[in-house]
């Protein structure tokens, strides 16, 4: 029997214009258990030739050059609205308070933050999308089985 397929790790981006702190983060996220992408501008992160598949989450600066917060989420949601947003801001500015009204990010990581806090951050963010998708998966199945069964129930009545 062959050896079982080692279960596949999600797929992190980090988008930080500081490259210094951007590497940091993508290390610490590596040694945590995860894959690391990482993108030095939202620019890079949505750029044509990035055909990579979708991550599972993404860990944004909120503050860029050229792009607000807001823009830039909205953009990457368009691009992979399946996945985790991890805001990381300086302060909570009150953009980043309207952004929170229409849910364009999953959790807020203020600066200054330990990098164990954002690993945590976003392993559970990871774990919370996975419990709910599994919760969906059983109430599909729990409908198609009910289904099923009045189904049969209906076809032995009418027999």
């Amino acid at each position: 029997m062959p050896p079982a397929a080692a279960p596949q790790r999600p797929t992190v981006l980090v988008i930080e214009p500081d490259i210094h702190l951007g590497d940091i983060v993508a290390e610490f996220l590596e040694h945590s258990g995860l894959a690391v992408r990482r993108a030095g501008s939202g620019a890079e992160a949505l750029a044509p030739h990035r055909d990579a598949p979708a991550p599972d989450a993404v860990v944004v600066a909120w503050s860029m050059q050229g792009v607000s917060g807001q823009q830039l989420l909205n953009r990457l949601h368009d691009r992979w609205p399946g996945a985790i947003f991890v805001v990381i801001a300086g302060q909570e500015p009150p953009r980043l308070r309207a952004a929170a009204r229409h849910r364009c990010w999953d959790a807020v990581v203020h600066k200054p933050f330990s990098l164990r806090v954002l690993a945590r951050t976003v392993h559970g963010q990871l774990t919370a999308a996975r419990d709910r998708a599994a919760d969906r998966d059983r109430a599909r199945t729990a409908r198609r089985s009910s289904v099923t069964r009045k189904t049969h129930k209906l076809l032995a009545t009418a027999t």
